[in-house]
């Protein structure tokens, strides 16, 4: 990821030599939240641009168009399906929470958004590609260690 950004965008929260031990896994726990900070951000960015229908922003080309975009009760289901699962004690064999159409269809729209970026983005390539790898290899270098 080098030149990409990501230094830059970790020292507006670590200093410079917690950056480098970050990005060379000798602070292993530190890295793994800076990951996680990382891809929840790049998600959020992704969401954002799932409920506004186009991803114009004052550094960005209006160059990507969606259609269909997520509608504001699909934002709405989800939302409170997600705070539902974060603030009730939920069964594991519960599949209520995962049987929601608005997550189901959020979760097409996302996949859709990706493929559509990564074919016409360079860099947007490049950030999902870190979101991707980050996600399976962190979490499976996490679930090892404990």
């Amino acid at each position: 990821m080098c030149a990409s950004g990501l230094e830059e965008v970790l020292s507006i929260t670590y200093g410079s030599s917690t950056v480098q031990h970050v990005l060379s896994a000798k602070a292993y726990a530190r890295a793994l939240r800076v990951h996680f900070l990382v891809h929840g951000a790049l998600t959020y960015i992704l969401m954002q641009i799932l409920q506004r229908g186009c991803c114009c922003d004052d550094n960005m080309l209006c160059s990507v168009d969606l259609d269909p975009c997520l509608s504001a009760g699909d934002v709405a289901e989800v939302s409170s399906t997600v705070d539902r699962s974060l603030t009730a004690c939920i069964c594991v064999t519960d599949s209520t929470v995962v049987a929601c159409a608005s997550l189901a269809i959020t979760n097409m729209l996302l996949s859709d958004l990706k493929q559509t970026l990564c074919s016409q983005l360079c860099t947007a390539r490049l950030w999902l590609l870190y979101m991707h790898y980050i996600y399976i290899n962190t979490v499976k270098q996490f679930i090892a260690s404990e």
